[in-house]
């Protein structure tokens, strides 16, 4: 291990922890020389993580990768991607391992994804004007009983 590297983790051994006041995002990065979940935002001895209690996955090293723009991480192949974002921090960095290219398919099954999501926001817009309608029509007929808005 070294410093900066970025680890998934988990417990070894699901009943024999303690769990702390914050939660864990099951990433976690070498910081001078210990293993530090991420969820905290801050490295503190709260997130540091005890190695002999937990199962490592290495990601990569922050100084060996490139810090991309949220967003681009979809023009690549899942594995060629260290996502720091979490709950707690969804404007962690993202990193893209060097020599890694951007991928046609993925590219093309994300874009395809969005025009669908797209039309569905476009489906949902016309069927929000139509109850409008409905709604103007029931207030200037006096129903406002029957209006919501």
């Amino acid at each position: 291990m070294r410093e900066r590297d970025i680890y998934k983790w988990r417990w070894k051994d699901e009943h024999d922890r303690e769990v702390p006041y914050c939660g864990y995002s099951q990433l976690c990065v070498v910081w001078k020389g210990g293993l530090y979940d991420t969820y905290c935002g801050v490295l503190s001895e709260r997130s540091r993580l005890d190695p002999n209690a937990v199962e490592i996955e290495f990601l990569g090293n922050e100084d060996d990768m490139i810090k991309l723009l949220a967003g681009i991480e979809n023009y690549y192949r899942p594995e060629d991607v260290v996502d720091m974002r979490h709950p707690n921090n969804p404007r962690a960095p993202i990193y893209l391992k060097r020599g890694a290219e951007r991928n046609a398919g993925i590219m093309l099954a994300w874009a395809l994804t969005e025009i669908e999501k797209n039309h569905a926001r476009i489906r949902a817009s016309q069927n929000r004007i139509k109850a409008l309608h409905h709604a103007v029509t029931q207030i200037e007929s006096g129903r406002l009983d029957d209006v919501y808005v």
